[in-house]
């Protein structure tokens, strides 16, 4: 082989070596382009996503119609009645003790006063013994307007408890 011949095979040869280790630089995946590539892959990640879907609202609540809350408490009383029997055990009680008191017709007198007085007040005394407490509640209800429902006792009523009515009573709710 001649000279020129190896020369120019070297030559040759140098010239490819260099133009492949250009090309294989341009390639390189850490590079601007590598960087450019990222960018690119988060982008379309992003866009891949799905959009958050919010939960759709919850439908409102039935009103119930007998429900609510109560305003205010009012004891009330109703007066009993007298039977008589309480009026004849006065009468009786009031004229014994009438008849101790004086002598002659302030006896007598005494006797009927304290009969008529005993009669009265053991009449009283029977009608307050028949007396009956209740309580008035206001309540307001929720689907609108108040209602006044009688109950016996109201120990666990204040304003603001939440109760239900049925007919004349109250449920707690």
């Amino acid at each position: 082989m001649s000279g020129q011949s190896i020369a120019q095979k070297y030559s040759l040869f140098m010239l490819v070596l260099v133009l492949a280790a250009l090309f294989v630089s341009g390639c390189d995946s850490r590079g601007e382009l590598a960087s450019e590539t990222t960018e690119a892959e988060e982008s379309t990640v992003l866009e891949d996503v799905s959009p958050v879907v919010e939960p759709a609202p919850e439908p409102p609540k039935p009103v119930c119609e007998n429900c609510g809350k109560v305003v205010s408490i009012t004891p009330m009383s109703l007066d009993g009645s007298g039977s008589g029997v309480g009026a004849v055990a006065g009468a009786v009680v009031g004229g014994l003790l009438g008849n101790q008191v004086g002598g002659g017709s302030g006896k007598k007198v005494a006797t009927v006063v304290g009969a008529v007085g005993g009669a009265y007040a053991g009449n009283e005394i029977e009608k307050r013994s028949k007396q009956q407490v209740y309580y008035d509640v206001l309540v307001e209800l929720d689907a609108g307007g108040t209602q006044t429902v009688s109950v016996n006792d109201a120990q666990y009523l204040q304003p603001g408890t939440p109760v239900r009515v049925f007919g004349n009573n109250l449920e707690l709710l």
